[in-house]
């Protein structure tokens, strides 16, 4: 339909098995940035991202459009 616009944003959050503390400070980064690249890849922009010790919020908006399979 053309005119449209359409703005979805999905907010995951992903918890570590018996939400053990297993996200260190010193991989914290290296967590998010690999995550970032996989959402990257696949056409998302990722708006905002945290691992917690426990588990890890991930904000990103979604485009229908650009995922492949």
């Amino acid at each position: 339909m053309p005119n449209t616009y359409t703005q979805i944003y999905i907010q995951l959050v992903f918890a570590t098995k018996g939400r053990d503390n297993k996200i260190i400070n010193s991989v914290r980064d290296e967590i998010e940035k690999y995550i970032c690249g996989i959402f990257n890849n696949k056409g998302q922009k990722v708006l905002a991202i945290y691992a917690n010790p426990d588990h890890v919020h991930i904000f990103f908006s979604y485009f229908k459009s650009r995922i492949t399979s």
